[in-house]
C-alpha cells in the first residue's frame, strides 16, 4: 500500500563551493601570520605564524559570510552537511537478525527518548513493533506521534497508510479505518493511495452497512 518514500535527507550541494571561495582569504591571512611570526621569531615563528594567521582569518571570513552559527555549523559538521546526523540503526538491527526482538525493544526505545523530535527514529521503531516484536497498540502509538511532529508529506503518507493497516488488521477499528482514509484522501487528492482509498471506504461502508 505505502507508495515510495526518502527517508534520508541530502545534505549541502554548495558547501565545497563556498571553501574556495573562503581558501584565498585564508591563505591570504597565513602569509601575513607567516611574515609576522618570521621576523618575530624566526623559522618557528613563520610556521606558527602560518597556521594561526589562516586559522583566523579562515575563522573570520566564515563569520562574515555566515554568522557565528555558521563557523559552528562548518566546524561541528565538516562534511558541510546542515542536517542533524543519521541515527545509526545497525546496532538494532543486528539484534533483530539474531533474534533477540527484546533487546532490539531496549535500544528502539532508548533511541526514541534520547532523540525527541526524530521522525525517522519513531517510524521505523513504529515498524519494527507492528511488523517484528508484534505490539501493535505501541506502532499505533508512534504513528501518532509522527503525525503531530513536522515531517515531509511523503512520510506522513507513509504513516497514514501504516494506521489504516493496523485498523483493518491487528487492532480491528472499522470506523476509524473510514476516517484516516478520509484523511488521505483530503491530503493528497491525486496519489495512488487516495484512489485506493476511495475504493477501500466504498467496501467498508458496505462491510458496516451489513454488520448493522
Amino acid at each position: 500500500m505505502p507508495e515510495s518514500w526518502s527517508p534520508f535527507s541530502k545534505g549541502d550541494p554548495d558547501a565545497g563551493l563556498r571553501r574556495l571561495r573562503i581558501l584565498p582569504w585564508a591563505l591570504a591571512g597565513g602569509v601575513l601570520g607567516a611574515i609576522g611570526g618570521g621576523v618575530r621569531f624566526g623559522a618557528l615563528g613563520f610556521l606558527g605564524g602560518f597556521a594561526i594567521g589562516t586559522a583566523v582569518a579562515y575563522a573570520f571570513t566564515m563569520i562574515g559570510t555566515e554568522g557565528v552559527a555558521g563557523l559552528v555549523q562548518r566546524t561541528l559538521q565538516p562534511s558541510g552537511s546542515t542536517t542533524p546526523y543519521a541515527f545509526d540503526f545497525s546496532q538494532i538491527e543486528a539484534q533483530v537478525v539474531r533474534g533477540d526482538h527484546a533487546a532490539a525493544a531496549v535500544l528502539w526505545e532508548d533511541a526514541i527518548a534520547e532523540r525527541p523530535g526524530d521522525v525517522e527514529v519513531r517510524v521505523r521503531a513504529a515498524d519494527f513493533y507492528g511488523d517484528v516484536h508484534r505490539q501493535h497498540e505501541r506502532a499505533l502509538a508512534l504513528y501518532r506521534e509522527v503525525q503531530r511532529l513536522e515531517a515531509p508529506p511523503e512520510r506522513h503518507l507513509y504513516v497514514a497508510q501504516r494506521i489504516v493497516d493496523l485498523l483493518l488488521g491487528p487492532l480491528p477499528d472499522k470506523g476509524r479505518a473510514v476516517v484516516e482514509l478520509r484523511r488521505i484522501i483530503d491530503r493528497w487528492p491525486n496519489s495512488a493511495a487516495a484512489r485506493h482509498g476511495r475504493d477501500a471506504i466504498a467496501r467498508l461502508k458496505a462491510e458496516l452497512h451489513d454488520g448493522a
